[in-house]
């Protein structure tokens, strides 16, 4: 009798759907993100999030300081883990740019762009809120490295890792 009562309880537990499509859509990725403790765990919160408006996610890189940055900003604020992913999709996608804008070197619209000495990356920034951002760097060959999580609204870090 136990037996089967545990067999009934966990079948009520299975998440059961027609297809992958159909259980990516029931994995809630900003609370994969809130909850990553590796840089595996971030990437798979990306990749779902991603797949959920594309199912072939792009190349990327996650720079070295990326996974910290971004522990310490949903760790205060952890309300920013879906517009961060939402960010993040749109900067693999190459859409919404209205969001974005070429990291520059200081305040003023007319200062540079920075640039990465060792191969020549441009810098850019992406909106998240009003006083985070989204920092990566984009290659002549157009790959993405995701740099960091930027706060508040003037830093101009972004690591050259």
């Amino acid at each position: 009798m136990s037996q089967s009562k545990s067999a009934k309880h966990l079948v009520e537990n299975i998440l059961v759907a027609e297809d992958i499509r159909g259980i990516i859509e029931c994995v809630d990725e900003a609370e994969l993100l809130l909850t990553a403790t590796t840089e595996s765990e971030l990437r798979a919160a990306i990749k779902i999030a991603f797949y959920k408006t594309n199912p072939v996610l792009p190349e990327y890189i996650i720079g070295n300081e990326f996974f910290s940055s971004i522990v310490a900003r949903i760790s205060i604020k952890p309300e920013l883990a879906r517009p961060l992913l939402r960010a993040i999709v749109e900067t693999l996608q190459r859409s919404n740019m209205n969001e974005t804008h070429h990291l520059r070197k200081g305040k003023s619209g007319g200062a540079p762009t920075q640039k990465r000495g060792s191969d020549n990356a441009e810098a850019w920034r992406r909106n998240i809120d009003l006083y985070h951002h989204l920092h990566y760097w984009k290659g002549n060959n157009n790959f993405i490295e995701l740099a960091c999580v930027s706060y508040p609204h003037d830093n101009y870090y972004i690591p050259e890792d």
